[in-house]
């Protein structure tokens, strides 16, 4: 929007430090200041000029304010870590955004890819680095597409529904009319023409009901924004606008012109000596027509009810989730010096960390790498390998243990977050650099490498081991055993490998970890105020609760558990409406022949069974019919399940029980009625 982009010149060792600015943040830092560009500005302890402002709207990868040149930043990268990250190709990962020609597929694109990184690394290119290639738009929906396909499918089902609900009031409703139309027909009025009036009779009913519609639904999407989670794709962009508005109203006219059209054409296609003839023969296409309706409606509604309950039974197993450690009262930090060498970093986390405990309130502190949750799938794998496998780099005994996630952590940590140590001990002050190297390993990991053995005492080779100076494997030996916890996401459990932050400067801690006594948030101040004695120069961010951070783990299942459930639950109460506004006028056609049966001896626990059956029938053919598909819409669901087969007999059973006594309580109201029928009047009815 302002200045220019990030150019080829910008990109290479001993350039000028340049910067683009996000449209957000110059509203936000910088009041829209026009003369933002050229402008030179301090953050992440460098000095960058920035060269361009971009528009709004513009979000990629979310969240971003400054995007800089990739190459300085590696250059940075080398001096703290000491490794040259430029240089060594096979070094991390490198995320790559690229547009291919119209002509080119993504799968020739992947096919050419590999080859092409191969021939750019040349002989330096490592064994075992891979390229993946995603398209953009599933790399940003991926996670929310299914559930967002979900809802919209499941919205689709509830319009449906109501327009089948709809469809058998005005079946019932030409029903009634049938004389009036015959008498219409007789008279010269075309079919057109009666079709015509049933379609202008919906389109007055669409239209108010569509206007109130959209001053509902204007309402009732902020109450939906604030239910959805923050990593909704475009959340910010969701409102109204003339698109909102013109489709909806596109809905209307169409599901107006389905409701209106059968009703017009069932009545308008039947024998004209038919309806003139008048009695029973004259409503059995419409009622016929009405039971194909309501039984279509209750089997939508067991779908939807259906999935709800997959759903919602997935977000209960995921609340009840063992995630390790304790989230309550756990106020957590990003605190980081910019720029510094590990052995300062790590001097001012000691200093922080001894300063941190003796506050009054604060029960325990340390610090780790990467906390829980912190990046869903995203953190440190790392290979090893255990004392009796070769720890050659020429040897392939690394690929034979699994992965782990490894953590670098301070003495204190494991208090700290709540995750309780199972066997062995923690580590200490005295566990650094010069000292015998120590890890403390998580019960799956224990298990998996030494199974039906206690792992206390054993070696394990980490990576940054490396040999001593005569040679020979800096071995770890295992010195603790902690409980398993989930730091990739509630879902995804992995083995954990913990070293001490002293014994590992390459990987230094960044998240500061503070378990109160009481209020966490009462102490943020105090934290601050510790962090500035000791350091001034040190960047405070992403101030939060890890409780908090756990609930936004939840927080798509939550979102889809609710509005499914709230979906089901209107589909259920119109599916019910559908079966007992059928069942009643069902009774107001049969009058005559109910009075009949009452005259010649039928009780009125006959009569209200004859309609009770009918609607208990009707019930069986939803469910029926809603089961079956509701066992193949299981698979569609997918990623949105946990621990819950999509075929699932208990959620089956439950919702067919719901509708079941739903179905018969809507039943019930019109059984009474015709039991409760004078023969007399009943007669007297034509």
């Amino acid at each position: 929007m302002l200045g220019r982009t990030l150019r080829p010149e910008d990109d290479r060792q001993g350039s000028a430090r340049v910067a683009v600015m996000s449209h957000g943040s110059w509203v936000r830092r910088f009041g829209s200041d026009p003369t933002i560009v050229g402008r030179a500005l301090r953050f992440d302890g460098a000095p960058y000029t920035i060269v361009g402002v971009m528009p709004e709207g513009f979000d990629y990868p979310r969240g971003v304010e400054m995007w800089v040149p990739v190459v300085p930043q590696l250059a940075d990268s080398n001096e703290q870590w000491r490794i040259d990250t430029i240089n060594d190709p096979g070094w991390g990962t490198l995320f790559l955004v690229g547009r291919l020609e119209a002509s080119v597929s993504i799968d020739t694109a992947r096919a050419e890819l590999l080859p092409l990184i191969e021939r750019g690394a040349g002989t330096e290119f490592r064994a075992g680095m891979e390229a993946s290639l995603t398209p953009l738009d599933e790399h940003i929906f991926g996670s929310s597409r299914p559930a967002i396909l979900a809802l919209a499918i499941c919205v689709g089902l509830v319009l449906l529904i109501g327009c089948a609900n709809v469809s058998v009031s005005f079946l019932a409703r030409a029903a009634t009319r049938a004389e009036e139309t015959a008498t219409r027909l007789a008279m010269g009025a075309t079919r057109w023409r009666i079709v015509r009036q049933s379609l202008s009779d919906a389109l007055v009913l669409a239209a108010p009901a569509g206007a109130a519609g959209l001053v509902l639904a204007y309402w009732a999407v902020g109450a939906l924004l604030a239910l959805a989670p923050d990593d909704v794709p475009r959340r910010e962009a969701i409102g109204f606008d003339f698109w909102t508005v013109g489709f909806t109203s596109l809905l209307c006219l169409t599901a107006a012109v389905l409701v209106g059209l059968a009703p017009g054409l069932q009545t308008s296609w039947r024998q004209l000596g038919n309806l003139l003839n008048g009695g029973g023969s004259r409503i059995v296409g419409t009622h016929r027509l009405r039971r194909v309706f309501v039984v279509v409606q209750v089997g939508l509604a067991v779908v939807l009810l259906v999935c709800a309950g997959l759903v919602g039974r997935s977000f209960a197993n995921l609340l009840r989730i063992d995630v390790g450690f304790n989230p309550d009262n756990l106020l957590t930090l990003d605190v980081k010096l910019p720029n510094a060498p590990s052995v300062r970093h790590n001097q001012f986390y000691t200093a922080l960390l001894t300063r941190m405990r003796a506050i009054p309130g604060v029960e325990a502190a340390g610090a780790v790498f990467q906390r829980p949750l912190e990046h869903a799938g995203i953190g440190q794998d790392s290979t090893f390998v255990i004392e009796g496998q070769r720890p050659g780099l020429e040897f392939r005994d690394w690929e034979r243990n699994p992965l782990a996630n490894l953590e670098s952590v301070t003495p204190g940590y494991f208090r700290a977050i709540g995750m309780s140590l199972v066997a062995g001990r923690d580590f200490n002050d005295t566990d650094t650099l010069s000292a015998p190297r120590v890890a403390i390993v998580s019960e799956r990991l224990s298990r998996r490498l030494w199974p039906g053995q206690s792992a206390l005492g054993k070696r394990i080779l980490p990576p940054g081991g490396g040999l001593d100076e005569r040679g020979d494997p800096r071995w770890a030996t295992v010195v603790g055993v902690v409980r398993d916890g989930r730091y990739r996401g509630l879902t995804d459990l992995r083995y954990d490998l913990y070293l001490p932050y002293l014994q590992i400067p390459d990987l230094t801690v960044k998240h500061l970890m503070v378990r109160a006594a009481d209020d966490p948030l009462a102490l943020v101040a105090l934290t601050r105020n510790e962090i500035r004695r000791i350091e001034p120069a040190a960047l405070v961010e992403r101030v939060t609760l890890m409780g908090d951070i756990v609930d936004q783990a939840t927080a798509s299942w939550r979102f889809s558990a609710w509005t499914l459930g709230l979906l089901g639950v209107i589909a259920l109460t119109l599916a019910s409406f559908g079966v007992f506004a059928t069942l009643s006028q069902s009774v107001v056609e049969r009058t005559r022949e109910i009075g009949i049966r009452v005259a010649v001896g039928a009780l009125p626990g006959q009569v209200a069974g004859l309609v009770f059956r009918e609607g208990v029938a009707l019930t069986i053919a939803g469910i029926a019919l809603g089961s079956a598909v509701a066992a193949l819409a299981g698979g569609f669901l997918g990623r949105l399940l946990f621990e819950v087969p999509a075929i699932d007999a208990v959620t089956l059973g439950g919702v067919a029980t719901v509708f079941g006594l739903v179905g018969a309580l809507a039943t019930y109201v019109p059984a009474w009625r015709a039991a409760r029928l004078d023969p007399t009047i009943a007669l007297r009815r034509q």
